[in-house]
């Protein structure tokens, strides 16, 4: 199902960030959601924390401080992304509070 050019127009972009421990099933919920958002014509972006350390911030390791700059690269990605009025489906594990807390500022 296709949407139409109005439902096109008032779409919002908004994050939705998927957390817990690896092994969780965040990849496999953001996929779901994923696959449902784009069969109703939903303009949609997942990212993922394995596939974004492959890329994005393959430079970082899993220090506190990497960690902390790996959630910042991405939620800067995200923030660009819903701007624009697309879904964003964020599957990280975020470990600390204080990132939590600091996507609430961001995105």
């Amino acid at each position: 199902m296709n949407r139409s050019k109005e439902a096109e127009k008032i779409q919002k972009g908004v994050t939705v960030w998927f957390t817990g421990l690896s092994g969780a099933g965040k990849t496999t919920l953001n996929r779901l959601v994923e696959s449902e958002l784009r069969k109703n014509g939903i303009r949609v972006e997942a990212l993922d924390g394995d596939v974004v350390r492959q890329y994005l911030t393959a430079d970082l390791g899993f220090s506190k401080p990497d960690r902390q700059k790996n959630i910042e690269r991405v939620a800067f990605v995200a923030k660009l992304l819903t701007r624009n009025d697309v879904i964003v489906l964020a599957s990280f594990i975020s470990p600390y509070q204080q990132m939590r807390d600091y996507l609430y500022t961001v995105t």
